[in-house]
């Protein structure tokens, strides 16, 4: 995957992991703490994408749910940023699902 193509990727999945946020950050987390969204997001762009710390700094505000009344955000600006093509589309998410096998394998292998 290319650097850009990460980079858009990484900004889907915080969308995405925004939409699911109330659902999925049920405990209340103690000042400072880090939110479960927040830390799947991390996870996921820093140790499967390997993007930069200050990507996931850039993202990870879109991880939180939106306040109430406002609208949920769109990834469709991170989207246009991927190959139009169906088919390229679909070699990156293979990409990605070959780069989160291999990370849940090492991790699932004490790495």
């Amino acid at each position: 995957l290319t650097t850009d193509e990460r980079i858009s990727l990484g900004g889907v999945l915080a969308v995405l992991v925004g939409r699911r946020s109330d659902g999925w950050d049920l405990e209340p987390t103690a000042k400072g703490a880090e939110r479960f969204s927040a830390a799947l997001l991390r996870s996921i762009l820093c140790g499967v994408l390997e993007l930069p710390a200050e990507q996931l700094t850039a993202l990870e505000p879109l991880s939180a749910p939106p306040l109430e009344g406002d609208p949920p955000l769109s990834p469709e600006p991170f989207a246009e940023s991927l190959p139009a093509s169906a088919a390229r589309r679909e070699e990156l998410l293979h990409g990605l699902a070959a780069l989160l096998a291999v990370g849940s394998g090492a991790s699932g292998a004490g790495g």
